[in-house]
């Protein structure tokens, strides 16, 4: 009652954290199986259940699986320590965005100096595949002087139509397969970072507008 004053309900709220406790929040009681799925995705999942709850249109979330046929790791030189060089992989694997690629990268040449050939191959990877998993590629298997795309049977992030004329006008170096699959020659310059690179750039203009 004494709370009754405007911007109160913050401290109505701390006051009754106090009397009761915060409770399991994180817990089996509270959250469920949270613990057996991890938090990310028990996080992907409540942010799906809240978009269907307020009738938004559901996202299709594709983890692109890759086929790598090139030279793409953390070297041993590189990184001796098995442990930090495991423990990089994981941050690397898990990183959301470019920009915690990137981050993580100033990291790694701070503390390690230039990054080798391999290792740039691998960042470049990943940063490709952020792109693939936005066109909802469900496989793409990647190699020095091409790449393939295959797509699965839900997928509306890139529109058929657009797709036909992008491979059409690059007859000489582009092809569908049927049913869904994308294969095209990457340019010849630059290391294999650069040429995924411009592979994402060419490929950009496909995504369909939400």
């Amino acid at each position: 009652m004494e709370m009754d004053y405007l911007g109160a309900g913050f401290q109505v709220a701390m006051e009754d954290l106090r009397l009761r406790g915060s409770g399991n929040i994180l817990g089996e009681a509270q959250s469920g199986q949270m613990a057996r799925v991890g938090l990310d995705l028990y996080l992907e999942m409540l942010e799906e259940e809240v978009r269907r709850l307020k009738g938004e249109e559901s996202l299709i979330a594709v983890e692109t699986e890759l086929n790598i046929g090139v030279n793409a790791h953390i070297p041993e030189t590189y990184i001796t320590d098995g442990r930090e060089r495991l423990r990089f992989y994981k941050m690397l694997s898990s990183a959301v965005d470019a920009v915690m690629l990137q981050d993580l990268e100033l990291e790694m040449r701070d503390r390690f100096g230039p990054l080798p050939e391999e290792l740039s191959n691998f960042l470049g990877v990943l940063l490709f595949k952020r792109f693939l998993m936005s066109m909802q590629v469900q496989r793409a298997d990647i190699f020095k002087d091409k790449v393939r795309l295959i797509w699965g049977d839900k997928s509306d992030a890139v529109s058929p139509a657009a797709l036909v004329e992008w491979v059409g006008a690059r007859a000489s170096s582009a092809r569908l397969v049927p049913p869904a699959c994308l294969e095209f020659r990457m340019e010849t310059g630059g290391n294999v970072r650069e040429r995924l690179e411009n592979a994402r750039a060419e490929l950009t203009p496909l995504l369909q507008k939400k």
